[in-house]
């Protein structure tokens, strides 16, 4: 009687545990079917209560189960982020830029690298031979501009000669070793020697003396500029402080989005409000003040994404090192860019190398004031914000401190000039975050402002380049205009 009560107490704990426990039980022991309930009541056996038993004893805790939960309801990584939307072609853009033209990261949208990039464009041109002293490349198909005009060897030899007077330095940094390029840029020669029209489809460059690098210089989007009409969008109407474009459906790059694309040049005093209001979809910001109201003010209305930052330093040409190193000494970086120019960013120790990479300079010591007996000259870019205010902040600090300056702004052809002409003595340049990764930029980078030397530390060591600060980029954009692939070219709007 004892053992049948025993018996009835532990069926009675048995079946309460299996009946709740019963939708676990398969996820538990995966060997064993899951229990089905019946109609029909049973009397249960003693070793079927034993059986129950054991597989309630062999359960490690109630943990278990509500882990097992946990996992069931685990979603993936597609389920939890939604899919970016697919572009759609059509509609207008306006965009501000804060700068006076199109720098090095939005002229991509018109220029077109002539040998094509890795997996997302074929190549406009092959070279079909090279040595130490010559280059020749051949169209790989006809080319067509955008408004329909077919384009032969003669079109490009027009338009490298052409850039060669309108950005001097810029030209040289591609042509540098080319046959009587100097004597063009001078105005010696009606021609540039060099450029050779083999036939329709075939271009030749001869070089004066062996470059053995000729192929990594030309290797570059600044090679065919908007001008060539053979980019993805091309230039239709250029005005003093605006430019439209349109998608060029012969380019041999990716297709594009936008029916129509403005953009507008930096003279907005308050673009933020100007953006608030609808004027433009998109801008280029970098300044504390507007991210911070972008990120403040503007909601959820908005997306920022991250551009390519610019890194900015100082070119000294000056003969006398120890004018240098005077130089040197009263340019603070780190106080420029947070005080001065009020940017995100971070001080740089090298323009070439990233800090991580980069050996920290020790601290300049302070040197004796050396008398000069002209002011030092000091080149920048009028168009370019951020330039102007650290030429105007070092001139004051300069003539504060007893060395006298002269400020020489310019254009781009004035600016150019002045360094093709070597008529400055410190030059405020930047260049891209992608030059510390790209030997073709790093040779443009010590053609235009340090005399082709090309050794960044042995530079640095020698005052010649003075490091200042990179910036950090960002693209504005209103909420019903995306980035396909998180790409500037992939640039699309919802409202066509």
């Amino acid at each position: 009687m004892v053992n049948f009560l025993k018996i009835v107490f532990i069926v009675s704990i048995t079946l309460f545990l299996a009946v709740s426990c019963a939708p676990n039980m398969a996820r538990i022991r995966h060997d064993e079917p899951s229990v089905k309930p019946t109609d029909k009541k049973e009397p249960v056996k003693e070793e079927d209560a034993e059986t129950l038993t054991e597989e309630s004893e062999e359960t490690d805790s109630f943990g278990e189960f509500f882990e097992d939960e946990a996992k069931e309801d685990t979603f993936t990584e597609e389920e939890v982020q939604p899919k970016e939307p697919e572009p759609v072609f059509g509609g207008r853009l306006k965009m501000y830029v804060h700068r006076g033209f199109l720098d090095e990261t939005i002229s991509q949208i018109v220029n077109l690298s002539p040998f094509g990039e890795a997996g997302s464009e074929k190549a406009l041109f092959v070279v079909t031979d090279s040595t130490n002293r010559r280059i020749e490349m051949k169209l790989t198909e006809p080319a067509v501009r955008g408004n329909g005009q077919r384009v032969n060897a003669l079109d490009f030899i027009e338009h490298w000669s052409n850039l060669l007077k309108t950005h001097p330095a810029q030209g040289l940094s591609l042509f540098r070793n080319v046959q009587g390029v100097q004597s063009y840029i001078d105005g010696k020669d009606p021609l540039v020697k060099g450029f050779i029209a083999f036939d329709a489809q075939t271009v030749r460059i001869r070089l004066e003396r062996p470059d053995p690098q000729i192929f990594t210089r030309l290797n570059s989007p600044k090679l065919i500029t908007g001008s060539l009409l053979l980019g993805p969008y091309y230039p239709a109407n250029i005005k003093e402080d605006e430019l439209k474009v349109f998608p060029n459906k012969h380019t041999v790059s990716e297709p594009v989005f936008l029916q129509e694309w403005d953009i507008h040049f930096g003279d907005d005093p308050d673009v933020m409000q100007s953006f608030s209001l609808g004027m433009y979809s998109a801008m280029v910001i970098w300044s504390q003040s507007d991210l911070q109201a972008a990120r403040t003010q503007l909601g959820d209305k908005i997306t920022l994404s991250k551009l390519s930052s610019d890194r900015y330093f100082l070119s000294c040409r000056i003969e006398n090192q120890q004018i240098r190193r005077q130089i040197r000494s009263k340019v603070n970086g780190a106080d420029l860019l947070q005080n001065t120019v009020k940017a995100e960013g971070e001080e740089i120790h090298s323009v070439t190398v990233i800090n991580e990479n980069a050996q920290k300079p020790a601290p300049i010591v302070a040197v004796a004031s050396i008398a000069l007996l002209t002011p030092v000259r000091i080149a920048y870019r009028i168009d370019d914000p951020v330039s102007k205010t650290i030429a105007e902040k070092l001139s004051e600090d300069f003539n504060g401190q007893g060395l006298q300056t002269e400020l020489k702004g310019g254009n781009a052809l004035e600016y150019e000039t002045m360094l093709v002409r070597k008529e400055y003595d410190c030059a405020i340049g930047w260049i891209p975050q992608t030059v510390v990764d790209n030997v073709t930029e790093q040779l443009h980078l010590a053609t235009m402002w340090f005399s082709d030397d090309i050794d960044s530390q042995a530079r640095i060591r020698d005052y010649r380049e003075i490091p200042l600060f990179s910036i950090d980029n960002y693209l504005l954009l209103r909420d019903d205009v995306k980035l396909h692939g998180g790409k500037l070219m992939g640039i699309w709007t919802e409202e066509n």
